[in-house]
């Protein structure tokens, strides 16, 4: 799956908004509109960012289930 459908898709599932996930990964909300939409060629750090954001979309999905919304 292309990095850039990948990154959008999880940010989507979770509820986030691209500010929020660029609040977490310590990242310019610019950078991460332009990641979604593979305009950028080079990703520095992909392997973290791909980590980072399996944890936060698990993150935002157990805390979903906790408040007992379904999306």
């Amino acid at each position: 799956m292309e990095f850039a459908y990948w990154l959008k898709s999880m940010r989507e599932s979770a509820g986030m908004t691209i500010q929020q996930v660029a609040d977490e990964l310590g990242i310019e909300k610019t950078t991460v509109a332009r990641y979604e939409k593979g305009s950028l060629n080079r990703i520095k750090n992909k392997e973290k960012i791909i980590k980072a954001m399996q944890q936060l979309v698990k993150k935002e999905m157990t805390e979903r289930r906790k408040n007992g919304e379904s999306k």
